[in-house]
């Protein structure tokens, strides 16, 4: 997934997955995803410490694996995935007008 090299004008970002894909300047910035969780599940029933992630003391503790924004946007030239923040778009335009 590299970047085109094309005037900044034809670069849009519009909806071009079927299925979601990280966020690439969110995975190159280490960002985390904003959605709100409600917290941890409870378990139907008590969990060894064999069967989860990572050890903790008990299983009451378990936490949400940090992930990074999954999107179906992107941009239409290079196809790479972004968010539909403007945040994500603007670096991606950042870049392409630094070559330019």
């Amino acid at each position: 997934m590299d970047i085109v090299w094309q005037p900044v004008k034809e670069h849009k970002l519009a909806k071009v997955f079927k299925k979601q894909h990280l966020c690439a300047a969110c995975k190159e910035a280490r960002r985390t995803t904003t959605t709100p969780h409600y917290g941890a599940r409870k378990p139907l029933a008590n969990l060894s410490i064999n069967t989860t992630r990572k050890e903790r003391g008990d299983s009451h503790g378990w936490k949400r694996r940090i992930r990074t924004p999954r999107t179906n946007y992107g941009c239409t030239v290079c196809m790479i995935a972004f968010c539909t923040g403007s945040q994500c778009w603007s670096e991606h335009l950042a870049k392409l007008n630094s070559i330019e």
